[in-house]
């Protein structure tokens, strides 16, 4: 919900007094009335700061109740408020007064005031607008005046808007009331107006519901859109919608909360949990009889970049490759409208599909299928024909007469059958065997690439999450050059520290960059494990991850992680079970079983023959001279032969040797390809053994980090540690961010390496095959 900053109206009724605790000790009661500008929309930040307090408040002998009259609201009249303010004062009944608005505020801060109990404000001050009395150790230099200061500018706002759109002019939303705040503000205005070199105009929004919303120029180019806090929740989407239509880019002062509403832009995170929190302090501590000169000031805030992305498309506007880097954007799809969602399974699916590696082994299996069905044909009948014709001189045919013709025309037909070759048997069973090895190998090279791809997602994924630590921590350095400026300003530091944060943030941006390059690298070979085209921007879908569970077979084997006697049984199993799945082994296993063939056949190549038969059928079609008296114009023969070398130069012994040296080879690459699998699933499971648990030590480390990290940073704005202390701080939080990032993903990838090492991939299971493969686990385990 959208943090309101001024002018809330609450009504209730006091709480009836506590009773005396069992202790008999004093009870005490303190009454806060609350007083404001105008009326508030709703309770809500209100009902925050009651909920913390209650929380806070450990002395059950201490009651607090809340007041609001009628002549507590100023109801929009800055001629009011000084009066409202006085009945507070004078209010008997009232102990602490808890105001909304600025101009109570700074009514409130005037010299000639005198607050006479104690004046909590609830309106949040910019580091550079309305200058309320503070000193450089951060208090109050006003008694019973508490307020809060966030180092965030209306400077570093405008500046930003213009890296996104250069302007000239800035158009800036106010409400009729805040037309009134703008006499404390018209030196400031003119020195904006000079040092940013542009030009800064007012445009009132109209907050009756029947009025129109705006009324703007065709010259409006940018608009900054204030709080706007007299302004309804109906009203102010109203006044958003407005502004998008007429398609003018626009920047919020209150932020994050208003881009989720439709601004265009915003830094300014949702502060309502922040300030609630330190309203409630406040007021814990000034119950507690704590000088409200020694309440802190400065309110520390993780600012960041963000744009609506789907406001962008509608307004068409383009963001520049550095903004894309260093923001966050909401529905970033409507930006990223070329970028498609890609989900682990899919990203396996494309590369089982496209991927070039598996289609140079689908060549090599038909090859290999091919070449079985080549060699088997030579066992199969084999028929051919023959035409020839014949002629002589006539003197050589007189010559030999009658028994040659001078010329003859003849066609035969003959038909061979191999009874028995051993040798072609041989390497027909051979082949066959080869064959099958193929397809071992290309199931071995299709896992392969299901590694590489799903390694590749979690390596891409990987890359944009710690782009975004990167922009997170740049984010963060640019909130503490504010605060260095902010300190500078009030006497904390000298230049010298505003001039290392500048240095240090060109170094952030440096880095942000080259994290975006690893992304991009990331991409491309995500792309060419897919066998796709490179250019295809991904959005990589969050994988569903608990860390406290370890997520193989849908979290099923979760106990194993926590019990090492079975896991040492996991680690056997997995061993047995990669053995009799690995393709590789397979592999190699037909290729023994092909060798071992050869090897037969060269060993009785000593003593058996070749067998053949073979039928011919010849037709002489035309003659001329008179040739052999009585002879036929048709004749044929059939002849069955074996045939059997003898003497081969001790070829046939050399084969022997040879054939036996080529097992041998194969055999020692068994062995071999065993230990690699046995090792690869044992390294594995040693990674994931340990890179699982890790998550949630970086888990805990981070969160210690970050919370250290908003310690340091608000002594640093205090002025009580220098600027050693918070970069330390910030570089801890930053490396343990990065940490919970590299050991997620660290596990994940360890988890795809195990599938691939026993040779099966969730993923590519129906979930009768993953039952099937826990209930053998089980078994095993309970064995």
């Amino acid at each position: 919900m959208r943090l309101k900053f001024s002018f809330i109206v609450f009504s209730f009724i006091a709480a009836v007094f506590s009773p005396v605790s069992y202790s008999q000790e004093q009870a005490k009661e303190v009454t806060v009335g609350f007083v404001t500008d105008g009326s508030m929309k709703d309770s809500f930040l209100l009902d925050r700061i009651k909920e913390e307090l209650a929380t806070l408040i450990k002395d059950k002998n201490i009651t607090v109740h809340y007041v609001s009259k009628p002549e507590f609201d100023a109801q929009f009249d800055p001629k009011r408020v000084p009066e409202v303010l006085d009945k507070a004062l004078k209010d008997p009944e009232i102990d602490i007064i808890l105001a909304d608005g600025a101009l109570i505020t700074q009514v409130a801060a005037k010299p000639d005031i005198e607050l006479t109990k104690p004046f909590v404000s609830m309106f949040i001050q910019r580091a550079d607008i309305l200058k309320l009395p503070f000193s450089e150790k951060d208090q109050s230099l006003k008694p019973n005046l508490s307020f809060m200061v966030i180092p965030n500018r209306t400077e570093r706002d405008v500046r930003e808007f213009q890296n996104m759109i250069p302007f000239d002019t800035l158009h800036v939303l106010v409400e009729p009331l805040d037309m009134q705040l703008l006499e404390f503000l018209k030196d400031g205005v003119s020195a904006y107006e000079k040092k940013l070199g542009i030009a800064i105009r007012f445009i009132t929004v109209e907050l009756a519901e029947d009025a129109p919303i705006i009324n703007t120029s065709d010259d409006v180019k940018a608009v900054y859109v204030t709080h706007l806090a007299h302004l309804s929740s109906t009203r102010r989407q109203q006044l958003i919608d407005a502004i998008n239509e007429r398609k003018i880019p626009s920047f919020s002062a209150v932020g994050h909360t208003d881009v989720q509403n439709g601004v265009l832009a915003g830094i300014t995170p949702d502060l309502t949990k922040q300030v609630s929190r330190r309203i409630a302090l406040n007021l814990q501590k000034l119950i507690n009889g704590v000088d409200s000169r020694e309440l802190p000031i400065l309110l520390s805030v993780d600012s960041r970049l963000m744009i609506n992305a789907k406001t962008a498309a509608q307004i068409g506007y383009t963001p520049s490759f550095e903004t894309v880097v260093v923001s966050e954007f909401i529905q970033r799809d409507a930006l990223e409208s070329d970028a498609t969602p890609l989900t682990f399974q899919d990203a396996l699916s494309e590369a089982e599909k496209y991927n070039v590696t598996i289609s140079v082994k689908d060549a090599n299996v038909e090859n290999a299928r091919q070449t079985k069905n080549v060699v088997r044909s030579e066992l199969l009948p084999q028929v051919g024909t023959r035409t020839s014709y014949t002629k002589l001189d006539a003197d050589t045919a007189r010559a030999f007469e009658p028994s040659v013709l001078e010329h003859q025309t003849m066609f035969g037909v003959s038909i061979s059958q191999l009874i028995y070759d051993d040798r072609v048997w041989s390497d027909f069973s051979s082949s066959v065997k080869l064959f099958e090895g193929s397809q071992h190998d290309r199931e071995a090279t299709r896992l392969d690439v299901l590694n590489d791809a799903g390694q590749a997602f979690l390596r891409f994924s990987l890359a944009r999450t710690l782009l975004r630590i990167e922009a997170d921590n740049l984010a963060l350095t640019e909130d503490n050059l504010e605060i260095a400026k902010l300190r500078q300003e009030v006497g904390y530091s000298g230049r010298d520290e505003v001039y290392r944060w500048q240095a240090e943030l060109a170094r952030r941006q440096s880095d942000l960059f080259q994290a975006n390059s690893i992304v991009a690298t990331q991409l491309l070979i995500l792309n060419q494990v897919m066998g796709l085209e490179q250019n295809i921007k991904w959005l990589p879908v969050n994988i569903d991850f608990d860390p406290k569970v370890f997520s193989f077979l849908d979290g099923k084997l979760n106990s194993i992680m926590n019990d090492m006697k079975e896991f040492d049984l996991f680690r056997a199993f997995s061993v047995k079970e990669a053995l009799q799945n690995s393709p590789q082994i397979k592999f190699i296993d037909k290729n023994i079983e092909a060798q071992e063939i050869q090897l037969a056949q060269r060993q009785r190549r000593f003593y058996v023959p070749r067998f053949t038969a073979n039928y011919t059928y010849n037709w002489e079609l035309d003659r001329s001279g008179s040739g052999i008296p009585g002879a036929n114009d048709e004749f044929f023969d059939f002849t069955v032969a074996a045939t059997y070398p003898l003497f081969e130069g001790g070829g046939r012994y050399f084969d022997i040797k040879k054939a036996e040296a080529e097992l041998k080879i194969l055999q020692e690459q068994l062995i071999l390809a065993h230990q690699l699998v046995e090792r690869r699933v044992r390294t594995a499971l040693s990674r994931m053994e340990n890179s699982f648990p890790r998550i949630r030590f970086t888990l805990d480390a981070a969160e210690s980090a970050y919370k250290n990290l908003l310690i340091v940073q608000d002594k640093y704005s205090q002025g009580t540690v220098n600027i050693t202390d918070l970069l330390e701080a910030q570089n801890q939080n930053f490396t343990a961010q990065q940490n919970v990032a590299l050991s997620t993903y660290e596990f994940l990838i360890d988890l795809v390496e195990f599938q691939r090492s026993i040779s099966w991939f969730e993923d590519d299971k129906t979930d009768e095959e993953k039952n099937e493969f826990f209930i053998s686990i089980k078994e095993y385990l309970t064995l």
